[in-house]
This record gives C-alpha cells, sequence and structure tokens, in this order.
C-alpha cells in the first residue's frame, strides 16, 4: 500500500511525465492547438497537489523524514513556494503556445518536452536525495538543450544550444563533485541531514564551498558566469524562454538554499559573504547597463535576469530569516512578472515582425491590452507602489536594515531606478500614438495572446494584494518574526 505521505508528490510527477509520454507516442494523431491544451490541461491536473495534504495524518512521513527518497510534505517549507513558481511558469508558458501555435505550428513532441521539463524541474524540487538531485538537473539540462536546439527561433539555434549544455554542465560537474565528497567525507547521501563543518577538514570545507558556488552561479547567469543566458533566452521560442526565466533559473536559488545553507551552513561564513555581496554587487550593475544598452527585446529581459540575480545574491549574504524569506519572495513573485514582459514582448515582435528595440513599434490604439500589460510588468519589475514588486524591494531592504548591512537599502532604490531607465526606452520604442513603420496586416490569432495577459496581470494584482501575508508565512518556515 502506499504511503499517504507521497500522495501530494504524485500529484506534481504523474501527470507530467505521464502526459509527456502520451504526447510523445501519439505525436501522428495529435497537432497543433489540441496538443498544446492538452499539455496545458496536464499541468493543471497538479494542482490538487497544493490541497491533498489535508488528508493525509499528522504523522505520516514524519518518522522517516531522514531516510526517505522525497521530500516528506512536512518538510516541504519552501519548497512549496517553488512549486507553485513552475507551475505558474508552466501555465503561462503553455497558454503562450496556444497563441504562438497560429504563426508557429509544433508538433505534439514539442509539448511532451515541455511537460517532460515542467516535471523535471518538480522531481529537483521534491527529492531527498544527492543522486536523485543530480539526476533531475541532468534531465533538466538535456530536455532544455533540445528544446533549444529543435525548436528555437535562431538560425544558429544549435549552436547556441551546445554553449548552453557545456556552461549547464560544467555547472552540474561542479555540484556532482562537491556532493560526492560530502557523501565520501561523511557517509551522507541525504539532503535534510545537516553537515556540521567541523568535521570537514578546513580544505575540504572550503573546496567544497567554492565548488557549490561556482555550480550555482552559472545556474543563476552570475556575472562573469552569464555568458549563456542571453543567446539562450534568445534563440528559444517564447514558451520556452519563459520557463528558463521564471522556472528554471529560480533553481539555483533553491539549490544555494537546501544544500548551501540548510545542510552546509556555508552563508554564515564571513568569507562566503562577502563572495556573495560582492558578486550580487557586480552582478546587479553590470546586468543594469547591459540591460540598458541591449538592442534585440529579449536581450534586455535577459541581462535584467542578471541584475535581478545579483540582488538575490545580496539578499542571500545577508545569511537571515528575513533575508531568505525576502529572496523566496522575490522568486515567487518575479515569474509571473518576466512572463508578463515576455509575453507582451512577444506580442510586440509578432505585431512588428521586428525583434529590435529600435525598428520594433505598434500602435496604442489597436493595441491598448498589450500596451496595458506591459505597463503592469514594466512597474511591477521596477518596484513602484503598491505593486509586488515594491513590497519585494521593500523586504530586502528591511533585511538589510535588521542586519545593519544600510547600504542595501541604497542598492534597492538604484536597481528601481536602472529598472525604470530600460524598461522606459523598451516602451517608448515600441508603442506609439502613431506608428511609423509600415505593420503587416491585421491577424485574427492576435486575441489569443488577451487571456494569458490578463492572467499574468491578474497573478501580479493578486500578489500585491496579498504581499504581507505571503512574506510571513515565508519567514516563519526560516523561524523568523
Amino acid at each position: 500500500m502506499m504511503d499517504s505521505h507521497l500522495l501530494p508528490h504524485l500529484f506534481f510527477l504523474i501527470p507530467p511525465f505521464a502526459g509527456g509520454l502520451v504526447l510523445f507516442l501519439l505525436y501522428h494523431r495529435i497537432r497543433g492547438v489540441t496538443a498544446s491544451l492538452a499539455a496545458l490541461g496536464v499541468v493543471l491536473l497538479q494542482l490538487p497537489g497544493y490541497f491533498v495534504h489535508e488528508f493525509i495524518p499528522t504523522a505520516a512521513g514524519l518518522s522517516d523524514a531522514s531516510t526517505s527518497f522525497f521530500l516528506p510534505f512536512s518538510e516541504w517549507g519552501s519548497s512549496l513556494a517553488f512549486l507553485i513558481v513552475i507551475q505558474a511558469s508552466a501555465t503561462l508558458a503553455l497558454l503562450y503556445a496556444w497563441r504562438e501555435e497560429a504563426e508557429h505550428p509544433r508538433s505534439a513532441n514539442y509539448y511532451a518536452f515541455l511537460l517532460l521539463l515542467t516535471g523535471s524541474l518538480n522531481f529537483t524540487i521534491l527529492v531527498n536525495q544527492f543522486l536523485a538531485f543530480i539526476i533531475g538537473w541532468e534531465v533538466i539540462l538535456v530536455v532544455s538543450s533540445l528544446l533549444i536546439a529543435h525548436w528555437g527561433k535562431a538560425d544558429n539555434c544549435r549552436v547556441i544550444a551546445r554553449k548552453y549544455f557545456i556552461f549547464s554542465l560544467a555547472a552540474s560537474l561542479c555540484l556532482i563533485t562537491a556532493l560526492v565528497l560530502i557523501a565520501n567525507h561523511t557517509g551522507q547521501q541525504n539532503m535534510l541531514q545537516q553537515v556540521d563543518p567541523a568535521t570537514l577538514p578546513e580544505g575540504l570545507l572550503s573546496t567544497i564551498t567554492i565548488l557549490i558556488t561556482i555550480g550555482f552561479f552559472i545556474k543563476l547567469a552570475v556575472f562573469p558566469l552569464h555568458i549563456w543566458l542571453p543567446d539562450a533566452y534568445t534563440a528559444a521560442a517564447m514558451p520556452v524562454t519563459i520557463m528558463l526565466a521564471c522556472a528554471m533559473l529560480p533553481l539555483g536559488v533553491y539549490g544555494i538554499l537546501r544544500i548551501g545553507n540548510d545542510m552546509l551552513h556555508m552563508l554564515s561564513y564571513g568569507p562566503t559573504q562577502s563572495l556573495f555581496f560582492g558578486a550580487g554587487l557586480l552582478s546587479k550593475l553590470v546586468g543594469a547597463v547591459l540591460a540598458a544598452r541591449a538592442s534585440e527585446f529579449k536581450r534586455v529581459i535577459a541581462y535584467s535576469s542578471i541584475s535581478q540575480a545579483g540582488i538575490l545574491l545580496i539578499c542571500l549574504g545577508l545569511s537571515s530569516p528575513a533575508g531568505f524569506a525576502a529572496v523566496v519572495f522575490h522568486v515567487l513573485i518575479h515569474a509571473p512578472i518576466k512572463a508578463l514582459l515576455f509575453i507582451t514582448i512577444g506580442e510586440v515582435i509578432e505585431r512588428s515582425r521586428h525583434i529590435t528595440v529600435e525598428a520594433a513599434q505598434i500602435p496604442i490604439q489597436t493595441n491598448r491590452i498589450v500596451f496595458a500589460a506591459f505597463c503592469i510588468a514594466a512597474a511591477a519589475l521596477s518596484g513602484v507602489p503598491p505593486l509586488a514588486g515594491f513590497s519585494s524591494e521593500w523586504f530586502i531592504a528591511n533585511a538589510g536594515f535588521r542586519q545593519q548591512v544600510f547600504w542595501v537599502i541604497a542598492i534597492m532604490l538604484l536597481l528601481s531606478v536602472f529598472t525604470a531607465i530600460y524598461l522606459i526606452r523598451v516602451l517608448m520604442s515600441a508603442f506609439s500614438s502613431q506608428s511609423h513603420h509600415p505593420l503587416p496586416p491585421p491577424n485574427r490569432h492576435n486575441e489569443r495572446a488577451i487571456p494569458v495577459m490578463i492572467l499574468s496581470a491578474a497573478i501580479i494584482i493578486g500578489q500585491s494584494i496579498f504581499a504581507q501575508p505571503i512574506y510571513q508565512w515565508l519567514v516563519a518556515i526560516w523561524g523568523g518574526d
């Protein structure tokens, strides 16, 4: 008989993997819009996983927390927030795929791989063993590389996919080496058991810390290990880009929290904190400058992601309950914001038939919903109150104030200013009261993007309303007040 504590896990694992297998086997019979809507339906089947724990006995899964293959529900904690990010990102990506299908028909295999990517992300979040964690990362790497290589939009998408694969593989090798060193020295293969730093030789502890830092810095696209990211975002189809930016990139934060902090406590060491502060500042400033200078729409958001990764590192370096809560809150609220930015930019590209900021321009009068959606996403990312982006920056600044790291407050103000500058540039270039460029004839499929833009904007507004309760829930996970 199946252990009851595994029931929530099955809702997040069986639908995407089984649905992907069915689409893959029936790719000759299921095509186009039918395949995209079928994949969307499969993703929505995961929703009961958030509520089924109400039917699980309180004691279920508690006694085997240190030995179970999967993370027991009682230990999910912030993992639930990352599952929500993956679910929301996959839903928005597949909704937009329905719109994209009208212009760029895809085979059922494309949606099978998107479901496999979603399932692999969920699997990596939910496992409790070193080997399974690494396997999850490698499946994510292979599937995402194939999505870029075979369904990308760039002429050199296979070259870009190869570069993406090499960088991600290097990160994985660093993580594998670190975990093998931990397992060999301590005999531990469970991610819930804490490692006492005093039991590790000083040189070995430093080596493990360096390997984990490099591995997750590559995953997060921290400067100067970011060079795979702009090309990957630009080459991938828009639904894949949404998954890369909104679901995969935050997995680096999850890894740092689970392995670097919860298991090794490496964020409590002074040198590690200094490294995170320095790398965070550099990524934040360089990402903002590159975003302001980027000529292609997708690259603007790609470099913006590098800048946002810098803020996450600074906040992780604070090594406090308030800081960790602010990091996860930032990840949680930025997923729909970045998704909406990519969706609206995708609409500008499709309607203007240009990918560069200077060349693309569409009239506001006939694209009011696209314009309004972009304004909401840009304002939220820039930290304009009362949207959730402002709440995120407020919580990060507050975490810095509590730790008496007062320069974090100035950094958050600078981030808002820099973000507003490059997004206003995009806004003024992409939209005008009267287009100065000849536009292609109206496309009857354009209205398909309206539901996903409205849903994304609604999620952003909903997060803004419930920002404080969400943050307090996250603080409580780390025992803060």
